[in-house]
């Protein structure tokens, strides 16, 4: 971790290009996670830029005097992130399980980790991190007893920590304070200018978008609408993203790609959708069409 260097609010890695995970980098860059922090990644650098401005380092909150619960309540969040990262398609062993570059985002106390979209990296000790963590309690530690034992556990299960995390009392916030470092006001995300939806050509479906990050592909396990039958589509062909009211398309690295009025679109990049737009994912056409 001594590669880190904050910025004002962001951290920099230093990363080859032929070290990057594509897959990792695109999914994270195009779907808006609640722990997972977001990052950018320069190749004429050769560097991985982490926005984390406006969180609260975990490390300086631990250093204040915790009670058990809010421990607790720290592990859990960590076991979301780990969750969310795999519903995602990513390695969560790639996941920077240091309390030096874990965050607290001060709005909803969700914990915020990064993620090494790097290949052939991977070793990082989650119960390791969680155990130190258990090390912070200064208060009713007893009751931490049993999600030690959990962790005890080879290979670890998250399912097994959160089923004793979810039978105990006394699980709090985290109370993070105005002079703790790294604090500042989020901007608010603004609402979208309509309801979206996507019209499948073949079967005359009228498909609504739903959520900020809507993955279509063939893949039931992680697509929100599932092209069955086709094997031109992907697992995870391409994700429609809402920011600031305005919809985009993503594609997600897929063999036979995504195109909007007949332009493919860059893998890195992400394409701006108007009413009346026309998709086509692989050979699945689709007309793009909002109600304002």
């Amino acid at each position: 971790m001594e590669n880190f260097v904050h910025e004002n609010g962001i951290l920099c890695f230093a990363a080859e290009s032929n070290t990057i995970d594509r897959f990792a980098e695109n999914m994270i860059k195009y779907n808006k996670m609640q722990c997972i922090a977001p990052f950018t990644y320069d190749s004429d650098k050769g560097t991985i830029y982490y926005d984390v401005k406006g969180l609260a380092v975990l490390e300086n909150i631990l250093k204040i005097s915790r009670k058990a619960g809010e421990i607790v309540g720290i592990i859990d969040g960590i076991c979301s992130a780990m969750k969310e990262a795999r519903a995602y398609m990513l390695n969560d062993s790639h996941i920077i399980f240091d309390e030096r570059f874990i965050f607290v985002n001060p709005e909803n106390n969700h914990i915020v980790m990064l993620y090494a979209p790097l290949i052939n990296s991977g070793d990082g000790d989650a119960a390791g991190l969680m155990k130190r963590i258990i090390s912070y309690a200064q208060q009713d530690t007893e009751i931490l007893q049993p999600v030690s034992v959990a962790l005890d556990t080879e290979p670890l299960s998250l399912k097994l920590v959160e089923s004793v995390i979810s039978e105990m009392e006394g699980r709090d916030k985290i109370e993070l304070h105005n002079d703790e470092p790294g604090i500042d006001e989020l901007p608010a995300s603004e609402p979208s200018n309509g309801t979206a939806y996507i019209i499948r050509k073949s079967t005359g479906e009228k498909i609504e978008i739903t959520g900020t990050n809507f993955i279509v592909g063939k893949s039931p396990e992680y697509a929100k609408y599932v092209i069955r039958n086709n094997r031109a589509i992907s697992r995870v062909h391409a994700t429609f993203i809402i920011r600031n009211g305005t919809y985009y398309i993503a594609d997600n690295d897929s063999k036979n790609g995504t195109f909007v009025n007949g332009q493919k679109i860059d893998f890195e990049n992400m394409a701006e959708l108007c009413d009346g737009d026309i998709i086509q994912l692989a050979n699945e056409k689709f007309r793009f069409a909002v109600n304002k």
